[in-house]
Formats: C-alpha cells, sequence, structure tokens
C-alpha cells in the first residue's frame, strides 16, 4: 500500500498537481487555487451572505437595574433567512459615561451624577443563538434577551453597543447609545 500511495503521489506530482494530506488545505489545480474551510466551518464569505444589511436596535433605550442585573431585549431583523442551528453573536460594550450616585446634603436623596470613566473600559458578552428556534415578532425580526449581571462588570452609565456576528466578524448594523440606570423608579417593570 505504501508503494502504491508513493507512485500516486509521484505521478501526480510530474503532472503539475499538489497533493495535501492535512484537510483544510489550500489544493491547487493546474493553478487555480481553492481554498476548504478548517474544520468543517463556513467560509466568511457565505456565512456572511445571510447577513447583509442586517441591523440591531434596543427594545428600550433606558434599561433599569433588577436584583443586581439588567435585561436588554437586542431587536434584530435581518433581510435575509439565517441558517439553521446556533450562531455566536458577541456583544461589545464600551462604557461611555458611569452614572455614580453621591449625597449632596447629608439626610437628603442620592441624586446621580455622570462621571467619565478614567479610562476605556470595554466588556464583551457572547450569546448563542438560534434564529431558527425564535419565534419572530415579525418577518426575520427577532428579540433576543439579555442578561447584564453587575457582578459581571456591567453597572450604571452609558454604554455604546455593537453588535457582531463571531464567526463572519461582520457587525449588525452600526454602534448605537443604551442607558443603563441603577434603580427602578416607582411603578416601572424592571
Amino acid at each position: 500500500m505504501r508503494v502504491g500511495s508513493s507512485c500516486l503521489i509521484l505521478i501526480l506530482g510530474l503532472s503539475g498537481c499538489s497533493v495535501s494530506v492535512a484537510t483544510g488545505a489550500a489544493v491547487s489545480v493546474e493553478g487555480d487555487e481553492e481554498v476548504e474551510p478548517l474544520n468543517n466551518e463556513a467560509s466568511p464569505g457565505t456565512t456572511a451572505a445571510w447577513l447583509k444589511d442586517a441591523r440591531w436596535w434596543p427594545a428600550r433605550d433606558r434599561v433599569f437595574e433588577k436584583d443586581g442585573e439588567w435585561m436588554i431585549d437586542v431587536m434584530v431583523e435581518l433581510t435575509h433567512e439565517p441558517p439553521a442551528g446556533e450562531q455566536l453573536i458577541q456583544l461589545d460594550w464600551q462604557l461611555k459615561t458611569i452614572y455614580e450616585s453621591v449625597h449632596a446634603h447629608p439626610g437628603a436623596p442620592p441624586v446621580v451624577r455622570p462621571v467619565p470613566p478614567d479610562g476605556v473600559y470595554r466588556l464583551k458578552l457572547r450569546q448563542r443563538v438560534d434564529f431558527q428556534a425564535l419565534v419572530p415578532v415579525a418577518p426575520r425580526r427577532y428579540q433576543i434577551p439579555v442578561k447584564l449581571p453587575r457582578k459581571r462588570g456591567f453597572q450604571a452609565g452609558e454604554y455604546w453597543l455593537e453588535v457582531l456576528h463571531v464567526a463572519s466578524g461582520v457587525s449588525l448594523g452600526t454602534q448605537q447609545e443604551v442607558l443603563l440606570h441603577s434603580a427602578a423608579p416607582s411603578g416601572a417593570d424592571g
């Protein structure tokens, strides 16, 4: 068997074909090169096709804390049918302004004041989403609930948020501002 495979490699080598034993390597035949994706992952070109003209927005621009965490619904609208199976979505948060609670006078209720952060403060949160399993709120429009626990580093303030598809690196629309408030006003449902 070894002699047979050696002869085959020699014949192919003399005919101008390059042979690769490893999967996912580039294979060239008569000068045309074709790249196969590694580990059966879709190539970025095919993965990004269904995300063309996708956009996102927060269901509410102000989100109130409840029991040490914020719950935000990220709305995603796709113009193309999503693929079957789970997709990994990354939410990139950049803190713009911290809401700090201070007492102006003894005995007075605390006053919230905005304070710029002392440096660049970023948080990345990844979430698996199966668009086929979600019930769309409108044709190709999906509501994805996201928990933001204070213990994971989230704090009250203003954030820039960008939503990305991890496998392709495609951004879903543009970066937007989201406000996380530290206390729910009376009558708010969180």
